[in-house]
Parts: C-alpha cells; structure tokens; sequence
C-alpha cells in the first residue's frame, strides 16, 4: 500500500540537532532491524543494511540522527508500507531522542497512522578457515539469520517478533571468549502500547542495554541474551529549579539461570543537562524470590527495610543472601553527532563501595571510560579501558551472581577481576568498501580468581555489492592464559563467605586464528 501525503508533519520538525542520548543498541535488536529495512528500500541515504546488520554497533542518538536526516527525502518520497511500518517502529522506539531534538512527535505519530506489516532480515552463510591455534571451535561452514516482523494495529499498539541465531556469532572471539551462551532462537518477541506525554509500555521478551560503551556496560549490558520483561517509559519534568528534562525507565523480569528461575528487576532515572551532556543514576536487584517484585513501588535497596512484612514468609536473612542489589552512576559529553566521551561507575556492594579489595567484605566496584570520534575526512575511532575488582558481579551465593547463564554478564563481559583496553578502528572508502580493524588486552589485576589474561585482534572488510547483499572477510586471533586457580588448590582464595565465579576448565591455554569468508542476503 502507498500513501501518498503520509509525512506533512516534517515542515514543523526543527533543524536536527543532537540528543544526549548514549545507550548502545544491542547489535540483536529490532530498532538495529528496523532500520536495515529502511536502508534496503533505499529510505537511509548513504547508508546500507548491512551497516545495521554486523558488527557494528550504534548509540540510540546516532540513530535518531540517521532518522531525521531520512525524514525531510521521505516527505516527498511517496513511501511504501514497508518503509512506513518500519519508520513507525523506528519513531516510537526513539521517541525520548527525536522529541528532544524538537521533533513534533504528535504531528508525526498521526502522519504515521495506519496498520500494516512487514518482514525483513538476512541470510549470512559463511566459510571458517582455520590458520592456527591450540582449538577448533567453530571452524568449517556455518550460516547465521535474522527474520524480523514488524507490525502496528493502531498508532498507539506495535508488535515485533524476531528469530535468529546472530547473538550466538557476534559473540565470538573478539568478544565474550569461554563457553556456549544461553540463547533461544525467539530473540525478541513483544508488543508496546503509547500513551499520552510519552508514555510507553512494553512487554515480552527484549534487550536491555543501559550504557555507552562499545564492548558492553556496567550495569546492563548487551552481552547478556534478551529475556522476558515488562517495561515501563516515561518523561516527567521537576519544573525550572530542579530540571525538566528526565526520563524513568523501570522493568521486571525473570529468566531461566542453571534451570532455575531468577527474577530481575532495574529502574533509571535519566536527566539531560543540555544537547551536550546528560546523566543517569541506575539500579537493579536479582533475587530467587518472587515476591520481591512486591517491592516495585518501592527504591530498589528496600531489603535495608523490613521485607518479612511485605513478603509473607520471607526471611531477611535469606533475603539478604539471594537478594543482590547494585547501583551504576553514568555520564556522557556529546560535543557533534560523530564525537562522544563517556563514563560509567558501578558498585555491586553498597555495604563495601571503597576501601580494600581483599577485606572480609571487599571492594566489589566496575567502571568504564572511553571516547568514540571522527577524524575529519578520515576512520571513526573507539576507544575504551574497563576494570572490575575481583569479587564484582559475585555474590554470597551463587544464586544472586550479577549472571543470566553461563558467560552471559548482565554487566562488562570481561567479567571480574579484569582491566581491559579496547581500540576500533573503522574506515568508508568509495561509498562501498568498509574496513575495521579491532584489538583488545585483558589483564588479571590481581593474581587470583577468575578472570585469565586474553588478548585478541581481528580485522574486517565488507564490499557491499548491491544494496542488498554484502561480501565480508575477516581475521581473527584470540589467545587465552589458563585459568590461575580452582576451588580448592593453593592460591584459590579463602572462603569469606563470597564464592568468585568464573568461566572454563582451569589449566586450559585457548589460542584461535581463522579467516572467514562471508556472503550476507538481506531481504
């Protein structure tokens, strides 16, 4: 279906600016889907589907700058549903960022109103060839997908619906390192309801990414599968003296963890200074017990309060032991919409946030700094240093670990007992030709569980042949230390009443090198 007038709206939207907005979007997500579709039908000038569809990653305000700079073309374009169904996926998802860029959202929302749906996604087969190594792991020939349907009932009611198998492939050696990770091919599968002023519900199952940086954040971040959740957005302002430009999110959700099920619930506050700079406070609790969700009304550290009285049956002893709360404190500069300097600080232990690492109840902090830029007329540049203490992401008891399955971090994925500096490199030649290059180095600050030093370098280029299909050929090489300790042998450290968790067979050194050959179809 066409429509022919669909966009009049876009006279009133006010010159792109830049909104402060600095959450990665998961490289799984259905907005990253969205707008590969977008980029398919020729609807994101300069831009391909495969740009949405790789390696690549975006901050939600790169990608509501991609979309105004789309909007005044599409006006006159005579845009087709597809285009249309997914533009309104994209607008609703990246209301906040478009609304504080003085994007008339009512005016825009009813230039968008009708139903219709549509599908899209791609097809990577691809070829492993191994060049080196002590493992085998994944060499020979493989194929990766993502189909996404996308739909909308009513301006105000959206439905996304996406099944892949890609978390499984990003994650690879560049990334989280030892292990299988927990996935399911339903990778996202929700509907959401807007409200008056902003408001948004969502429930089913999707990603929650809350932070800046490239290779993951602190509190929550993309390295750990989707899970199923309901979440609730909205805008509220506390007048002139004490700001107007916030934003709350709040979720509640369980997953299955070890065959148990665990229930997870985060709240933020976010507040823009201005189109430069904004901050966000974070907090999030994990726990076995279901009827801590009672607590939802209530700030996140509310076990410091009597629990046994709003939880019939509880104890605050056990509540205490399977109830772990951590708090992450965030901030970001946003000087021009290619330029960016963030940080994020985490602590997983109220009780213990500052003194020695080695204590009874030690310092179990993370933090992340890194600056992404442009160099006029040249590559785009990511660098990034994270460090977790020892004991961070750990727990009293194995049930409440800062974890969603084996190696699935909700926070950095280098896990504890870790510093690591990642450099990425990315260059567009001729419109049609990109390459990247990207290393890491992680460190074991301490000598002792869990984390092992690793290091790894890889290497891309992707010509994209048509506006649909892409050639990519990549090298990788990640190398492992074995794990130092294991529960019981000297140097494992003492039992204090935390038990350090970690990934792989102790004494094991890994060391991968491949090529790979690909082809990506997008559709």
């Amino acid at each position: 279906m066409r429509n022919a007038a669909p966009l009049l709206c876009l006279s009133l939207i006010a010159a792109p600016g830049w909104s402060a907005s600095s959450d990665i979007v998961p490289r799984g997500s259905v907005l990253n889907d969205a707008f590969a579709k977008m980029a398919l039908l020729n609807a994101l000038p300069g831009y391909s589907a495969a740009d949405f569809s790789g390696d690549g990653v975006y901050t939600r305000q790169q990608l509501a700058l991609i979309l105004e700079g789309a909007l005044p073309d599409l006006e006159t374009a005579n845009p087709s549903e597809a285009i249309l169904v997914s533009l309104r996926a994209a607008a609703s998802d990246l209301s906040p960022e478009l609304d504080a860029d003085g994007v008339d959202m009512g005016a825009l929302s009813s230039a968008l109103d009708k139903s219709g749906a549509s599908i899209g996604g791609f097809v990577q087969p691809e070829y492993r060839i191994k060049t080196g190594g002590s493992s085998d792991s994944g060499i020979g020939a493989q194929g990766v997908y993502r189909v996404t349907a996308l739909g909308t009932y009513n301006p105000r009611l959206q439905y996304a619906v996406s099944l892949s198998d890609w978390p499984k492939e990003w994650r690879r050696d560049l990334n989280n390192d030892v292990g299988d990770h927990s996935f399911t091919p339903v990778n996202e599968a929700y509907v959401a309801w807007k409200g008056s002023h902003g408001l948004e519900l969502r429930a089913g199952r999707f990603y929650n990414a809350w932070g800046p940086g490239t290779r993951g954040a602190t509190l929550m971040s993309d390295n750990a599968p989707p899970y199923d959740q309901i979440r609730l957005r909205f805008p509220f302002s506390l007048g002139s003296r004490l700001g107007r430009n916030y934003l709350y999110t709040q979720t509640a959700g369980f997953f299955k963890e070890y065959g148990a099920t665990k229930y997870l619930e985060t709240r933020r506050i976010e507040y823009r200074f201005s189109r430069q700079w904004n901050a966000d406070v974070q907090e999030a609790f994990k726990t076995t017990s279901a009827g801590a969700l009672w607590a939802t009304p209530l700030p996140l550290n509310s076990q410091a309060l009597s629990l046994d009285k709003l939880i019939p049956g509880a104890r605050l002893k056990n509540i205490d032991r399977e109830f772990n709360y951590t708090v992450n404190l965030g901030a970001a500069y946003t000087p021009s919409p290619d330029d960016r300097i963030y940080g994020q600080f985490f602590i997983d232990d109220l009780r213990s946030p500052f003194g020695s690492t080695t204590k009874v109840v030690p310092r179990k902090i993370s933090y992340l700094v890194g600056s992404a830029f442009k160099i006029p007329q040249g590559p785009s540049v990511t660098l990034e240093y994270t460090y977790a203490d020892p004991t961070t992401y750990a727990f009293q008891s194995d049930k409440a670990i800062w974890q969603n399955g084996t190696h699935n971090w909700m926070g950095l994925p280098s896990g504890p007992n870790s510093s690591e500096i990642y450099l990425g490199v990315t260059q567009k030649f001729a419109g049609r030709i990109t390459a990247t290059v990207e290393g890491r180095e992680r460190r074991r600050p301490h000598n002792s569980f869990p984390a092992p030093q690793a290091s790894a370098f890889g290497a891309r280029v992707r010509y994209d042949s048509t506006p649909s299909s892409a050639f990519i050929v990549g090298y990788y090489d990640y190398k492992q230390n074995p794990f130092p300790f294991a529960p019981g042998q000297p140097g494992y450290p003492p039992d204090t009443g935390l038990t350090p968790v970690g990934e792989g067979d102790q004494g094991t050194y890994v060391r991968r090198r491949e090529v790979d050959l690909s082809y990506q179809f997008a559709f």
